[in-house]
């Protein structure tokens, strides 16, 4: 493996590695700052966390003992109020024959209940008292219920058996239907000569989301979590990133936990659903409640990651002004290198034409002195090669001018000589007409380029020809736009073609008949002339050789070859000859030509 990362380091461009080499002494020494202070950070940011969660706790608890006590001190007074033992202990028979004396002693109750309103945790409507006898004997309201409801509950056992007169219970021992939560605070009042059995009950609902603002005051981080328990194990709130109170994240393992065993104001870092976790737990007086404090370790963690990300942020500020300081310097101490790189891949790709590299006299300067020493060579053996390529062409081209196939002269003249005998007619003369134009326009007085409109006449009296004397069995049609006939090709280009359309297309089908169709487009410069018919069609592995064909015996194939060669010798490698062809449907040759004019 190590191998590999060296042997990739070392097939690096030197510019790179040169500007990795400056980035790792700027990044390196900084990453090892960063690593340091992030481990000494992270032991003060621990203790720091543990004493944040510790005062925030204790404030909470501050807050709900308050709280707790002001209820328990209002249900104490109304449990010991004048009014309150009047209406507990009015005989119900009273009520029988005077409705108004119900409604009056009602009405002493509620304004009792209305010198509560200033406080947000008790009001009239939120308080139930719950009689023997009396009001609720003639007729249960909100406010006034009978004892045989109590009687038999599950609170009022729990009461019972532990011989409590105030307990708190969560809403769902009344009802777990309730849209809104509730935490009942309750208070018996005993019987002044029994004080074992209850003369009534009186009850607070106090509002849970009242309890739940009290523990939102010790949300130490995002996924810190307050929970409320009783002696129970109940969950009688929560406060957190979750809704309470059986959705807290941590309730099942928190309702597990055997609080009888831990000291008050406990903390210890425990593992809750394979999570580690600072627990606190505090027990709030007057009441069976234990307020617990749970911090997610990685809350702690996240202190130090805010440290260390301003860290990190300071190194990306100052990264965007070391690195391009960094490739500067790679770069110019490479330049040379890369344009000699340049140069030589020119080179590689056949462009001789490019300018001579400056040269000092260090190391790099003597590889480009003898770059260009080697340069100019090659371009004076290239400009050779090509000067010697351009008269063997020529050459050929006269060669082949000369014998201009020599069968098709010498049948035209056979088929001159059976038309006197046969007709006696002007048709001889239209014979010899088109043939003297036809070696007219392929001679044009020695030019190598000619305007297309020549070719096209060229081939026009070609057919014309062939066509007197294969009685017509040739179609020809000329679409090419008058605008391109003033442009240049070079001469003797198309006639092969569509020599080789007819002999090797056309006349080997077996109704030895069919067009021929020329047409032309001027795009970007460039012209393409398109030689179609509907012969035979060339076969796919003929049609791969066909323009790298060597056999000079093959005096078709070595045409096509040659005018091949002579298109890209001409003007360059993207132009030449094109081939598309279709087996029984027929053959597409495209000439492609740069747009240049006579």
């Amino acid at each position: 493996m190590i191998r590999k990362i060296f042997k990739f380091f070392n097939d690096l461009g030197i510019r790179i590695k040169l500007f990795i080499c400056l980035f790792l002494m700027i990044s390196i020494p900084f990453c090892i700052f960063i690593g340091i202070n992030s481990y000494v950070s992270s032991k003060d940011s621990a203790k720091q966390a543990l004493d944040s969660s510790r005062k925030m706790l204790l404030q909470a608890k501050s807050s709900l003992e308050y709280k707790t006590i002001y209820i328990k001190n209002a249900l104490d007074m109304l449990s010991l109020n004048d009014t309150i033992q009047e209406l507990l202990f009015t005989n119900s028979l009273s009520y029988d024959d005077d409705i108004g004396s119900w409604m009056n002693d009602r009405d002493k109750f509620a304004k009792l209940l209305y010198s509560l309103q200033s406080n947000p945790d008790l009001s009239a409507g939120q308080i139930q008292l719950y009689m023997s006898d009396g009001l609720a004997k003639v007729s249960e309201t909100e406010e006034f219920l009978s004892m045989d409801r109590a009687t038999g509950s599950k609170w009022f056992n729990e009461m019972k058996s532990t011989g409590e007169v105030y307990r708190s219970f969560p809403s769902q021992y009344f009802s777990e239907t309730a849209k809104e939560k509730y935490i009942s605070f309750l208070r018996i009042i005993p019987r002044p000569l029994d004080v074992n059995n209850a003369a009534g009950i009186i009850k607070a609902d106090v509002p849970e989301k009242n309890i739940k603002g009290v523990l939102s005051q010790a949300l130490f981080s995002k996924n810190t979590e307050v929970v409320l328990i009783n002696r129970n194990n109940e969950i009688i709130s929560s406060a957190g990133n979750t809704d309470m109170p059986n959705s807290s994240k941590y309730a099942k393992a928190l309702t597990n936990i055997d609080y009888g065993k831990l000291h008050n104001r406990l903390w210890q870092t425990v593992n809750l659903d394979n999570e580690k976790i600072l627990l606190g737990v505090e027990s709030i007086e007057k009441t069976d409640w234990k307020l617990v404090l749970v911090v997610p370790y990685k809350d702690i963690l996240e202190l130090n990651t805010k440290s260390r990300n301003q860290m990190i942020l300071i190194l990306v500020i100052l990264l965007p002004l070391t690195i391009p300081l960094s490739f500067w310097v790679a770069a110019s101490s490479t330049k040379r290198i890369r344009d000699l790189i340049s140069h030589m891949r020119m080179v590689v790709h056949g462009n001789f034409n490019i300018s001579i590299l400056p040269s000092n006299n260090d190391e790099i300067g003597e590889l480009t002195h003898n770059f260009n020493y080697m340069l100019t060579r090659m371009a004076i053996l290239v400009e050779q090669q090509y000067q010697l390529g351009q008269e063997v062409k020529s050459m050929e081209l006269k060669a082949l001018q000369a014998q201009i196939n020599p069968h098709f002269l010498y049948n035209t003249l056979d088929l001159i000589n059976w038309m006197s005998i046969k007709y006696n007619a002007p048709k001889i003369g239209e014979v010899i007409t088109s043939l003297s134009k036809f070696y007219r326009l392929s001679l044009s007085k020695g030019e190598d380029v000619v305007p297309i409109k020549n070719e096209i006449d060229q081939v026009n009296a070609y057919v014309q020809i062939q066509n007197m004397r294969f009685d017509n069995e040739i179609s020809f049609v000329i679409d090419i736009p008058d605008e391109l006939f003033e442009y240049k090709i070079l001469k003797i280009t198309l006639q092969p073609l569509i020599e080789n359309s007819i002999l090797h297309g056309i006349f080997e089908k077996e109704s030895e008949s069919g067009t021929i169709k020329i047409s032309g487009l001027l795009k970007d410069d460039k012209i393409s002339i398109y030689v179609e018919d509907d012969g035979v069609g060339i076969p796919e592995e003929k049609l791969e050789n066909l323009l790298k064909c060597v056999d000079t015996k093959d005096i078709h194939g070595y045409g096509v070859r040659n005018i091949h060669e002579r298109l890209q010798l001409k003007y360059g490698s993207e132009y030449g000859l094109f081939y598309t062809s279709t087996v029984g449907a027929g053959t597409v040759v495209e000439v492609r030509i740069p747009a240049e004019k006579q």
